[in-house]
């Protein structure tokens, strides 16, 4: 197939990079350390990520699915900000 893996494409076995990532995440969710990083790593630059690629390939279903995405992530971005504001 045309599209390969990160670590097929750079010679790198993936398996012990993605131990080590989630072993990372589950550290940082654990010890409570940089949650708001964690929380904007996984619910914005990764998602942005995956909109630009899907802008860029020719199947318009990914296009819908990370459009619902933002949607639905706006949506309670909006909905937390005023309730933070009600009941505070």
């Amino acid at each position: 197939s045309e599209e390969r893996g990160v670590g097929e494409k750079c010679k790198v076995r993936t398996g012990p990079i993605a131990l080590k990532t989630e072993s990372f995440v589950f550290l940082f969710v654990v010890l409570g350390l940089g949650e708001v990083f964690l929380t904007n790593l996984l619910g914005v630059v990764y998602p942005a990520y995956m909109s630009f690629k899907a802008i860029e390939s020719k199947d318009y279903e990914d296009d819908k699915q990370w459009l619902t995405y933002w949607v639905v992530y706006g949506s309670f971005t909006v909905v937390d900000t005023f309730t933070d504001v009600l009941l505070s």
